[in-house]
């Protein structure tokens, strides 16, 4: 009896890169003129947008309560308005801007960043660094900066967000 050692071809293993499709300006520098450093202003988005109401959401844990974010991939920053302070904890990290110009052209002052821990429906770990800005109350946007940093595909037609676990 002959054994022959039939070798298997690998299957091409699936990947998905994600990759910006925005242009950002760079942040402006004003200097206020009384006495104190310049304000950095980054726009938030690369276009202009009337609301953020038409925007997919995920519905995640912070802390003990079920909130909902919106997965903006046209905004450069991840920002929080000033209510999610309290599901959150300050990072001593300097923000990239000291002010963000939001979706009408209104510009918002940036408190500082904020870590928040979120666990998404599926018990998956989500971690986001964001700007808490003034004005914004109740507002939650996920930005292409987390989306970048953690490879994220989004599904249009399955309606979810993908990152691969363990970045």
């Amino acid at each position: 009896m002959v054994v022959a050692k039939v070798a298997r071809q690998k299957l091409p293993k699936r990947s998905y890169q994600y990759e910006s499709g925005c242009v950002y300006a760079a942040p402006s520098v004003v200097w206020p003129g009384n006495g104190t450093r310049p304000a950095r202003i980054g726009r938030l988005r690369a276009v202009h947008a009337p609301a953020v109401d038409s925007l997919p959401t995920a519905h995640v844990q912070a802390g003990r309560e079920w909130k909902d974010i919106k997965l903006d991939t046209g905004a450069q920053f991840c920002v929080a308005g000033e209510s999610w302070k309290k599901l959150g904890r300050r990072l001593s990290s300097l923000p990239p801007v000291d002010y963000v110009e939001g979706f009408t052209g209104a510009v918002a002052k940036v408190e500082g960043v904020w870590r928040f821990e979120f666990t998404t429906q599926y018990g998956q770990m989500m971690p986001v660094d964001a700007l808490v800005v003034e004005g914004a109350a109740d507002e939650f946007l996920l930005g292409e900066d987390w989306m970048l940093q953690n490879g994220v595909k989004i599904g249009f037609t399955s309606c979810e967000m993908k990152w691969p676990s363990g970045r």
